[in-house]
């Protein structure tokens, strides 16, 4: 079967390190005499029921310089300029609007907040620990009281695809992810302290930084940095090093329908294009008789939705709907739907 749409799709763009949400008012639909329940929106709701949207996220980690004294590429409105995350003078940040909207520590855990309510939230997290050459990268997670079921990282940046032959690169048949670092040799009587032959190939990696051998396999995460010398997250012998090739959020350009459903038997089930992800246990916790928002938790900008918004959606059924490019609701089972754009 196949979905048919015509027209542009429009969406409701929420620009990167704004300030912005809907409002779902309890009062307005809980008013004196009106039936709690599907008639009196999602508070009054005792069984199941499932949210879903369609989005496209932005970057918010930005594109980081590796010293103090510059700042990330400035030509997207879908991504924000900033520094390294590894810079610890305080005014050296504050000199840049990105890193005081988001914080220092903060941008590498940015909550995009689909839908809250004090008892059940859903949104994306980023999963990076760095900006440098590391876009964000996000997993789908629901909190339904006090528990949270998380994915694994769902939406990640590519590599960028280069059109010349890059010597230093690791090749699989034509294509290559990883460029040569350094040959490097275990630091006497350490078991994860690794030498690189030049010092200031240093210079290519931050703290977050994940090395590779000469056969693509995974050294682990740069720790911590002193000179020429990397502290791994794993034991090394010696051998030669690789780095990511520089990576690019492609997913700026696609659309992504992400779903969550609660289940009144006790789990909650996480859905990525109509496919499930995650599936979790959760106590059975009621809506808080309480305005909830899409967009944000009202006041708290480090749950900011950035991004385009298109479709989102919350029913009294626990199946995602049946197309990844717009939600087919039944109305006898919507408790809200809004739909951004021309009718």
């Amino acid at each position: 079967m196949t979905g048919i749409f015509a027209g542009d799709t429009k969406c409701l763009v929420f620009p990167v390190m704004c300030d912005g949400y809907l409002q779902l008012n309890y009062s307005d639909t809980n008013a004196a005499g009106v039936d709690i329940g599907l008639r009196g929106g999602f508070w009054g709701i005792q069984g199941n029921y499932s949210i879903e949207a369609i989005i496209t996220p932005y970057d918010v980690n930005g594109y980081g310089t590796q010293s103090g004294g510059g700042v990330g590429f400035v030509d997207s409105e879908k991504t924000p300029p900033s520094l390294d995350q590894s810079i610890t003078t305080s005014t050296t940040r504050d000199d840049y609007q990105s890193e005081v909207y988001f914080s220092h520590t903060a941008r590498k855990t940015h909550k995009m907040m689909l839908f809250y309510n004090p008892n059940v939230q859903f949104y994306l997290e980023n999963t990076t620990a760095t900006n440098i050459n590391q876009p964000a990268e996000y997993k789908i997670v629901a909190k339904i009281g006090n528990t949270i079921v998380e994915s694994d990282t769902l939406i990640k940046a590519d590599n960028t695809l280069h059109g010349y032959y890059d010597s230093d690169g690791y090749y699989e048949g034509l294509n290559t992810s990883l460029k040569l670092l350094d040959i490097y040799t275990l630091v006497s009587g350490e078991t994860t302290v690794i030498e690189l032959g030049t010092a200031n190939n240093a210079n290519n990696i931050v703290k977050g930084t994940e090395l590779y051998n000469s056969s693509g396999t995974s050294l682990g995460i740069v720790t911590a940095i002193d000179g020429g010398e990397l502290t791994m997250s794993q034991t090394q012998t010696s051998g030669t090093a690789y780095y990511s090739q520089p990576k690019e959020a492609l997913y700026l350009e696609g659309l992504y329908k992400i779903g969550m459903s609660y289940h009144n038997t006790g789990k909650c089930i996480l859905y990525l294009n109509g496919k499930k992800v995650k599936e979790g246990s959760v106590t059975a916790t009621n809506f808080d008789p309480a305005d909830s928002f899409i967009g944000q938790k009202q006041g708290d900008k480090t749950t900011q939705f950035m991004g385009e918004l298109y479709e989102i959606a919350m029913s009294s059924r626990v199946e995602p709907s049946m197309w990844n490019s717009s939600l087919s609701l039944g109305e006898y089972d919507t408790l809200f739907y809004y739909r951004f754009g021309d009718e």
